[in-house]
């Protein structure tokens, strides 16, 4: 998965973050990721803001794209269910295919189908 040193280099408390979008999909080699998006918790969102500023909806670091919500999902759940893999807190593949589930995007329709048929197999 590209740019997990970048995330690292951040030196972010582990119980604050997870790793969501296309890297839950990355690390398991489904697909590959274009950058990281990560959601956090609303202490670290604060301090993330005072330090690089807002960019739209996120904050932008390099190829790390931070988040304090994600289309109504809760936060702080999909921090506390996520899954550490290689050191890292990723949310879990049952939070990803919710969230797909309601998008209309054709990557998505295309992720459901590689996400399905992994927790088939594995």
């Amino acid at each position: 998965m590209k740019y997990l040193n970048e995330l690292k280099d951040l030196g972010l408390p582990e119980n604050e973050y997870a790793i969501f979008g296309s890297g839950p999909l990355a690390i398991r080699s489904l697909r590959e990721n274009l950058d990281i998006d990560i959601v956090v918790s609303e202490n670290l969102w604060n301090n993330l803001i005072d330090k690089y500023g807002l960019s739209g909806r996120c904050v932008c670091i390099g190829n790390v794209d931070v988040y304090r919500d994600w289309f109504g999902m809760d936060i702080d759940d999909l921090i506390k269910n996520s899954e550490i893999i290689e050191g890292f807190r990723y949310v879990c593949l049952n939070d990803v295919v919710k969230w797909k589930e309601n998008t209309s995007r054709d990557k998505d329709k295309k992720d459901l189908i590689l996400i399905r048929d992994y927790l088939k197999n594995n």
